[in-house]
């Protein structure tokens, strides 16, 4: 499972390990200017969201659309290496595919009558379950 980034990670893993001594600016928001989640995928590559979500991959900066285009700041990444996102407007996950990044949302799995938190404030993964921690509720998808 993607964790976040500690020095061990940078000490283990490539292209983490190109990136000592180098500060990497990930894409933001001018609204946002802090990043609230950062995680590492199998391959080394870091996924971090602030407003937008960036993954770098040691060598260039990619940009993933938000869902909804709204402001995410919560991600986690699963031992499949899927991004999962959420904001107030959809929650979901993205998958790296031969033709890009695709998202696809879990919010139509949502029982009738459970809406979205109004502030998902962080995502985790723990095996195959998925924890959307927001304002006033949990949200877990097994």
């Amino acid at each position: 499972v993607g964790g976040a980034l500690d020095s061990a990670a940078v000490e283990r893993t490539e292209p983490l390990g190109r990136m000592r001594g180098r500060f990497i600016p990930f894409p933001s928001d001018e609204s946002v200017r802090r990043v609230f989640s950062i995680h590492t995928d199998s391959q080394g590559r870091v996924i971090a969201a602030n407003g937008r979500i960036g993954i770098y991959d040691g060598h260039q900066m990619r940009e993933l659309p938000t869902p909804s285009g709204v402001h995410t700041g919560a991600l986690a990444v699963d031992g499949q290496d899927r991004v999962w996102v959420g904001n107030h407007e959809d929650i979901g996950y993205f998958v790296e595919t031969a033709d890009g990044w695709v998202f696809t949302s879990v919010k139509p799995e949502l029982p009738a009558g459970v809406t979205l938190p109004e502030i998902i404030w962080s995502v985790h993964c723990v095996g195959e379950t998925v924890f959307f921690v927001g304002s006033h509720q949990v949200l877990v998808r097994t």
